[in-house]
């Protein structure tokens, strides 16, 4: 996961759609062959924390919907009101996976570059 996104301050559309993989599966240099999470059960949530690149405190935790009922690993992530509250500025984001009580967190973080608006 090591592309920006990049997107306008104060915009809340589109969501972000991410689709988490097992790493354990597949050709180790092709993340596209890694086969997809199971999220279906109704105890798994998933929400990505949010916070300014190179800082410790989190401005937002923002719970994702899961796509087809979470069976192919895919996520919605909506912005909300989090580029209209936080502004222009390079943040990173936490995917953090709950299935029942054990908690998964995404090696990779992501990466949001959000320019002012006009």
């Amino acid at each position: 996961m090591s592309d920006t996104i990049q997107v306008v301050e104060n915009d809340t559309l589109p969501d972000l759609a991410i689709t988490l993989r097992d790493s354990n599966t597949g050709d180790p240099a092709d993340p596209e062959s890694w086969s997809p999470l199971d999220l279906s059960d109704v105890t798994t949530s998933v929400v990505v924390k949010w916070r300014l690149r190179n800082t410790t405190t989190v401005l937002d935790t923002i719970a994702c919907t899961k796509v087809n009922g979470g069976v192919g690993g895919e996520i919605l992530m909506p912005f909300g009101t989090f580029l209209v509250d936080n502004g222009a500025g390079t943040y990173e984001g936490e995917i953090e996976a709950t299935f029942d009580t054990d908690v998964q967190t995404v090696y990779d973080t992501l990466k949001l570059k959000v320019r002012a608006d006009f």
